[in-house]
């Protein structure tokens, strides 16, 4: 079964072998093929695709990197589990648990409710599903985020208005491409000085800020949005998103000066109106932090991506998917 899996850097960009990628999301990180290059080196990420008695094909990632805790997991991409049979279901469920008793690992299984709703009867008691409201992506229309109007945002309104008074001559660019070796380095050193000026060195933080600077350091086309607030010549703010569907967009990355009264809503904004094609933004998750999820609230979200983990298979222990 181990040769089966191949690099995740090997995954074509387009075309028939292309991955079937779609809004569901993997740990910290969208269900882009870009952020699972940069997030996890090739030798940790693998996939293979598992091709059903029923002739369905059912594509599988596997990585040892998730939230706070690092070991393998399995992970049907979401589009291809959605309208399974019975049958198909019990296939998949075993070859999951026959593929963490050869690699002696935990098999998790990271999806959404869509595939939770679907799947909840096959998988019963057995593999019950763990979630938890710190893992929900917040979703916004774009279209408020750029227009501001309205009572719910009047205080984000009032917000970029006192920057726009105190910053007349800020500019705020859209990186389609990735920039030129000086505007990169300025980028680079300020998002050096944000993470040390953070008073809570969190181990989330620091998987966060090394996925951040192999994003930048990569010579790898983009194929993101970088957007760089600037006043006086001087950064203020960075953000960094990635397209995941045709209308939905996940800001991944988004960091501004405290200092600078109004500076996080006006890079937010901004960004929203350079995403005009845009329908939805996904600003992932709170992480359970209190004032990450009162600004969040505060945005007014459209609806919450809820998101589950299903337990197949334990490290050292002898799985049978019937008994």
């Amino acid at each position: 079964m181990a040769r089966l899996w191949q690099p995740i850097s090997q995954v074509p960009k387009s075309g028939k072998n292309a991955l079937p990628w779609d809004e569901g999301s993997m740990g910290d990180c969208s269900l882009t093929r870009l952020a699972l290059r940069f997030a996890m080196d090739g030798r940790r990420v693998s996939y293979c695709v598992k091709k059903l008695r029923t002739g369905k094909e059912i594509y599988f990632l596997c990585d040892n990197y998730l939230s706070q805790r690092v070991y393998w997991r399995a992970i049907p991409t979401q589009g291809t589990l959605l309208h399974c049979s019975d049958q198909e279901k019990e296939e998949i469920l075993a070859w999951i648990c026959r593929f963490a008793q050869e690699k002696n690992t935990d098999a998790l299984w990271a999806t959404d409710t869509r595939i939770i709703r679907e799947w909840e009867k096959a998988l019963g008691k057995k593999f019950p599903c763990l979630t938890h409201e710190d893992w929900f992506d917040y979703y916004y229309r774009s279209e408020e985020f750029a227009r501001l109007v309205g009572r719910p945002l009047a205080k984000k309104r009032n917000f970029c208005r006192r920057f726009a008074k105190n910053c007349p001559n800020a500019v705020f660019t859209v990186f389609r491409e990735k920039p030129e070796k000086r505007p990169m380095q300025r980028i680079v050193l300020f998002l050096e000085r944000w993470y040390e000026n953070f008073p809570r060195k969190t181990e989330s933080l620091l998987r966060e800020k090394a996925f951040l600077y192999r994003i930048l350091a990569s010579e790898t086309d983009l194929v993101w949005g970088l957007g760089v607030l600037e006043n006086e010549g001087q950064i203020v703010g960075v953000t960094l998103g990635a397209f995941v569907t045709d209308d939905i967009f996940v800001v991944h990355f988004e960091k501004a000066l405290k200092d600078v009264d109004g500076a996080y809503p006006y890079l937010a904004h901004s960004f929203a109106k350079a995403l005009c094609c845009s329908v939805y933004l996904n600003r992932e998750e709170d992480l359970g932090v209190p004032g990450l999820r009162k600004a969040k609230h505060d945005w007014h979200p459209v609806r919450m991506g809820k998101k589950g983990l299903f337990c197949i298979a334990k490290k050292g222990s002898e799985v049978n998917l019937y008994e």
